[in-house]
């Protein structure tokens, strides 16, 4: 499975605003519930904030992976906050994350959901990358940039 088919246009929400991390993450939950995910967006939101009491998910550079798995979910299910102010998210850099992709899994794809954690992960070292993300104006650009980066 590749990144960027996971990272459909309906699934990014450019120059997302928030004071806390909460409201970041549910406005990118609510995104990925508009578009016509299948899962619950109560449960979504109840674990994803249950991962982040035990330690922010800032993974440094600018960007934070924010994740859970679903009993509600049918298909892994990423979406991607960009904040051009950027958002505490507890990076060990201590870098306000800019980037914030929301991982959502089934409970029964482990290692699929681990899978495309550490894709992101990898994805997200490089600064060419980073930087062309945080310059999209278009949200359909985004799987492109994406695309170009995982081939």
């Amino acid at each position: 499975m590749n990144l960027y088919e996971k990272l459909d246009a309906s699934n990014v929400v450019l120059n997302i605003e928030g004071k806390r991390r909460t409201q970041i993450i549910e406005k990118i939950i609510q995104q990925l519930h508009h578009a016509g995910a299948a899962f619950d967006e109560e449960e979504a939101l109840e674990k994803v904030l249950k991962r982040e009491e035990l330690g922010g998910t800032g993974i440094g550079f600018g960007v934070a992976l924010p994740h859970a798995r679903l009993n509600s979910a049918e298909d892994i299910l990423v979406g991607l906050g960009i904040s051009k102010k950027g958002i505490d998210f507890e990076a060990m850099d201590g870098q306000p994350a800019r980037l914030i992709f929301l991982v959502l899994a089934p409970e029964k794809e482990a290692e699929t959901y681990l899978k495309v954690m550490a894709r992101i992960s990898r994805l997200m070292r490089k600064e060419e990358v980073r930087e062309e993300l945080l310059c999209c104006d278009i949200e359909s650009d985004v799987a492109s940039i994406i695309e170009k980066y995982e081939s």
